[in-house]
């Protein structure tokens, strides 16, 4: 009896701090949203000890965040300490009197606790908190029904004071929720005058959230992944359930890896061409034209690596920009076919080593074709490299293969010393002097 009337007591003293202190804004901050997040997660993986430190962070974080003392009271509820249960679901009332789930959370651990009375006022406030479709207000309903026969068989109804008492604890939380609903309407009404001045269209929370998502995926599909970041930021601001709070998460890792990802892939591509383009400068600095080079009649021209016209024409080709790449199952074939007629540039495939079959999804904008050609072909293990006038794709192993090559210069005009040159060492003087005229 005394433990009954200490309860009582104690929801009447809550009961008091919800009348007096205001109804709070929903708006957590981002930290305690995080942190109850991850306590969720912990509570998903059965670690019950890392779920309740990361609630009562969540807790600290903001003090106006219901959701936490109610998923802390889950917990303890399932390790059996039912007073602590008890008392962050009456916390979380307190915070924010119309949280339904508190309600049946709180009926279904006094049942625990034997008190059928206190559980059966809690299912019956649970079932007007709700529409037709709701599945947790029947369930609310057929509680209701199986506690009054329980009632009425095992006589449990309390002494007429301690029905007092209840009744008029449960009549000062009606008058403190009825105080609330109208509280929220006025404020309603007044927003909804003004939007309507303003002529505001209201867009229902789901609607908008799904709708931040949709854009989101769209500008990570488009690489845009500052901008996707930007809208799944807004996005969690607005969301309230555990399940899409983890969806944006998701989202907001894809984006940022994939951001990494398409940052190291520029500057990987912009090195190499970097590089390209100050070999060519070194080479024109130290190799003169062929038509400059001093030659004896009748001799043979020698060749140097001077890259041909037709060579720096295609390079030039392949630094201008793309506007618009957009692929989705497509043969690798006919986007290399489509990169070739688009930049009128000579593409040839080494089919010994690509399968007819091969196909690329792929999503770029404004982005030069050399570099699209990499993000492309990195995806299937193949390289490109540049031949006179056309593009030649195939493997990395047979590229390096290829680049064994031989060449032969004409070197009878040729008269200096040849350095380190593996070979017994040459006395050109005594030599000169052998072949003087007399």
């Amino acid at each position: 009896m005394k433990k009954h009337l200490f309860s009582v007591k104690l929801l009447a003293i809550t009961v008091m701090c919800c009348m007096i202190s205001t109804y709070p804004a929903f708006a957590q901050t981002d930290k305690a949203l995080d942190l109850r997040i991850q306590g969720y997660k912990a509570q998903k993986e059965d670690d019950n000890k890392k779920a309740v430190s990361l609630y009562k962070k969540a807790i600290r974080a903001d003090a106006s965040y219901a959701t936490p003392h109610n998923d802390l009271a889950v917990v303890y509820e399932l390790e059996g300490q039912l007073d602590k249960a008890e008392k962050e679901y009456l916390a979380a009332l307190q915070i924010n009197p119309n949280y339904a789930g508190v309600y049946s959370n709180l009926a279904s651990l006094y049942e625990k606790k034997g008190d059928y009375k206190r559980a059966l006022a809690y299912w019956e406030k649970r079932a007007t908190m709700g529409g037709a479709n709701d599945s947790w207000v029947k369930k609310a309903k057929e509680n209701i029904a199986r506690l009054q026969g329980m009632i009425a068989k095992t006589g449990t109804a309390k002494s007429g004071q301690e029905d007092l008492a209840e009744k008029k604890l449960a009549s000062q939380v009606e008058k403190m929720i009825v105080q609330e609903e109208k509280k929220k309407e006025k404020k309603s009404t007044q927003k909804i005058k003004v939007e309507k001045e303003r002529k505001v269209k209201v867009v229902p929370q789901s609607e908008y959230l799904g709708k931040l998502v949709k854009q989101a995926k769209n500008e990570i599909n488009e690489q845009q992944y500052q901008d996707a970041l930007r809208t799944l930021y807004q996005a969690r601001g607005t969301t309230q359930k555990v399940k899409e709070a983890v969806v944006v998460d998701d989202l907001i890792n894809e984006a940022r890896l994939r951001s990494i990802d398409f940052e190291l892939a520029r500057a990987s591509i912009n090195a190499d061409i970097y590089k390209e383009a100050k070999l060519v400068e070194v080479e024109k600095a130290w190799y003169p034209p062929v038509s400059e080079i001093e030659t004896v009649a009748g001799a043979e021209p020698l060749k140097t690596t001077m890259k041909s016209a037709a060579r720096l024409e295609l390079e030039e080709k392949a630094c201008q920009i793309i506007p618009s790449i957009n692929f989705s199952e497509a043969q690798l074939k006919e986007v290399v076919e489509f990169l070739a007629v688009s930049n009128d540039i000579n593409i040839v495939i080494d089919e010994t080593v690509v399968p007819s079959a091969e196909t690329v999804t792929i999503h770029l904008k404004n982005i030069p074709l050399n570099e699209a050609l990499d993000i492309i072909l990195r995806t299937k293990g193949l390289k490109h490299r540049f031949e006179e006038n056309i593009v030649w794709i195939t493997t990395e192993e047979k590229l390096l293969e290829e680049d064994l090559a031989m060449r032969v210069y004409d070197v009878q005009d040729l008269v200096g010393k040849l350095f380190d040159f593996p070979s017994t060492p040459f006395d050109f003087e005594s030599n000169l002097e052998l072949g003087e005229e007399e």
